[in-house]
């Protein structure tokens, strides 16, 4: 069997450049050109002696490659998918799909404008816009007939196939002759076990045997295709989750939403920490806090604590990354780790053939194997030209080096972001203290105007504008219309920090919630801290006429270096206040927090100014 050879992908590249894999055989690294992009699927034997996969260099732009790093068919196709048992895999050249062999060479013309993978000798391909045939391994049609859905041959020698749109969905033989009579609103394909899911109505699905015959009757809202480890996903009636076995016995059974509809390696996800095993029994995870599905390589990425520390009491925050072995047993990721290496929160997670997950360390990105050891190493590295990545092995050899940049960017710390990244509008910390002079001498220009100049309109001053004095209606979005429609007109506000996480982040990383409150709360006392060094202790109920109904707030009052017309003398009507206050809120799934920073006019100095400018108003019009 030709060595195979693992993907290590280049995770320092330039932000208008793709990370592309190095192809690492019989430990020579390779950076191929053009560069690669992705693997899609294994690599296949070619039957003397080489390795071959499909492949893609981006922008549509896709190929056959070899276990060296060599284009065996230049990335000039516009698709190509993995092979099939069958040694074909499917490809596309100008809108048109053909098949190409183990060896790279093209063995059915592209002439199809769409096609199925062979199964069992056979595959359909798109004749006309509502009729599919099925062909041979040579190109040739297997026999006259054809259906308006064609599905995939099983080793049984039978496939679901439909007539026309309206009509019922049966199982055809090789022959094309019907072996169990189009009856059911929907039939999926058999597996090795001689069963497959079918629906006598929607959302009536049970299990049939090759006869035809119900095993189990048509009571579930969904049965899916039986996977690798002979268990149907199903859906059962009230919204249940459940696996079937090919008995039609539950293994497991009545679940909630939050089982994964997908198990690898015989082992199903529930909800964030907990996992089943294909017998149904529950596998012992107790230091496990979360997790992620398990991979093809038998192991999932974790967040949880060493099972030589007692997890009793440890919050989400202070727990570590590292994988989760098919026993249950969490192996914690050495301690230059910070996080599981992602973007955006998505998880860069092992590549094709590549049994290494990566890891965003201290300084650089480290892939660990099955077992939590290092395997490889990425460091940026300086040299008189520039910047460059270094790949090392485990021993600390240097394998490969990148080409020389003015700067190599680092991946971006995601989950342990520090507080600082979601500073809003504030450019850093230590530019608070000049933010608010800035706002005092905004919100007290606007005050004095307000009360002795009956021409200027304060409501519609200084409404999150560019600098040009017009609201920039393509920088507002609904969050800050609301929130600054709730503030009164002589006031500066601005948010100092935001954390937002979306339904797909926020349902998927549950303990992100506290991490992030954490950062706000780290904000919110920092910049308080600094308030009450300039000004004294705060009030936590400040007479303040902006962003009322806030959470947590503290106030501190400025004299106006000028009284306003009319109330010389009287300190209370005149005077603003400075307040911080954090929020938070959620809707459809999405959560955020927030600290805002505003001043404005206390609730009688709002009085005092606005029957001022009532005065001048009266003047002026006798």
């Amino acid at each position: 069997m030709p060595t195979q050879p693992i993907l290590i992908r280049n995770h320092f590249q330039p932000d208008d450049e793709y990370d592309d894999l190095l192809v690492i055989h019989e430990g020579v690294a390779r950076a191929m050109e053009p560069p690669l992009v992705q693997v899609l699927g294994p690599f296949w034997d070619d039957g003397r002696g080489g390795l071959i996969a499909a492949a893609s260099a981006g922008d549509d732009a896709c190929g056959y490659i070899n276990a060296t790093g060599d284009w065996l068919v230049a990335p000039d196709l516009e698709d190509a998918r993995t092979f099939s048992d069958d040694g074909l895999s499917r490809f596309r050249t100008n809108g048109l799909w053909g098949y190409m062999n183990l060896l790279g060479q093209c063995v059915i013309a592209p002439r199809h404008e769409a096609v199925s993978a062979f199964a069992h000798g056979l595959a359909a391909v798109k004749v006309s816009a509502a009729a599919w045939r099925y062909i041979d391994m040579h190109g040739q049609f297997a026999f006259d007939g054809s259906f308006f859905n064609a599905g995939q041959f099983a080793a049984n020698g039978l496939a679901a196939a439909r007539l026309g749109e309206q009509d019922q969905t049966g199982y055809i033989g090789r022959d094309g002759q019907w072996v169990i009579a189009a009856q059911f609103d929907d039939a999926l394909g058999f597996s090795v076990h001689g069963v497959a899911p079918a629906a006598s109505a929607p959302k009536m699905f049970g299990l049939i045997d090759t006869a035809g015959n119900w095993i189990v009757p048509p009571r579930h809202d969904r049965i899916d295709e039986f996977n690798a480890d002979g268990l149907a996903f199903c859906l059962q009636k009230g919204f249940k989750f459940a696996y079937l076995d090919a008995s039609g016995k539950h293994v497991l059974k009545d679940q909630s939403y939050h089982l994964s509809t997908t198990m690898t390696c015989g082992i199903v996800k529930y909800g964030e920490k907990t996992y089943f095993k294909a017998d149904g029994s529950e596998l012992d995870t107790q230091y496990v806090y979360w997790g992620t599905d398990f991979t093809e390589h038998g192991f999932a990425i974790g967040h949880g604590s060493p099972a030589a520390e007692d997890p009793t009491g440890i919050d989400d925050g202070s727990l570590i990354w590292g994988l989760v072995r098919s026993d249950g047993v969490f192996l914690p990721a050495p301690k230059e780790v910070i996080e599981v290496l992602s973007s955006d929160g998505a998880l860069w997670l092992p590549e094709a053939n590549t049994p290494l997950a990566p890891f965003l360390g201290r300084d650089g990105v480290v892939l660990l194997d099955r077992d939590a050891r290092v395997a490889y190493r990425w460091r940026r590295e300086h040299g008189d030209a520039g910047q460059f990545a270094a790949l090392y092995d485990h021993a600390g050899r240097l394998v490969w080096q990148g080409r020389p940049r003015a700067e190599v960017a680092m991946p971006p710390v995601f989950f342990a972001a520090a507080p600082d990244t979601f500073l809003d509008e504030l450019e850093s910390r230590a530019a608070f203290p000049d933010l608010v002079r800035d706002m005092l001498a905004e919100t007290m220009q606007k005050l004095q105007r307000h009360a002795n100049d009956p021409g200027f309109d304060v409501w519609a001053a200084g409404e999150h504008d560019d600098g040009d004095g017009e609201d920039d209606e393509d920088d507002v979005d609904e969050h800050d219309r609301y929130d600054r429609a709730r503030c009164y007109g002589p006031s500066a506000v601005r948010r100092i920090f935001r954390s937002y996480r979306d339904e797909g982040v926020n349902g998927a990383y549950q303990f992100l919630s506290s991490m992030r409150v954490e950062a706000q709360e780290a904000i919110y006392n920092d910049l308080a801290a600094q308030l009450v060094a300039q000004f004294g202790p705060g009030d936590p109920a400040p007479d303040h006429a902006c962003l009322r109904g806030l959470y947590r707030e503290q106030g501190w009052a400025v004299d106006l270096p000028a009284p306003l017309a009319g109330t010389e003398g009287a300190k209370e009507l005149n005077r603003v206040w400075l307040v911080i206050a954090t929020f938070g809120d959620s809707g459809d799934g999405d959560e955020w927090d927030e600290v805002w920073l505003s001043c404005s006019p206390s609730g009688k100095t709002l009085e005092a100014a606005d029957g001022a400018r009532s005065l001048l108003t009266e003047l002026e019009s006798d």
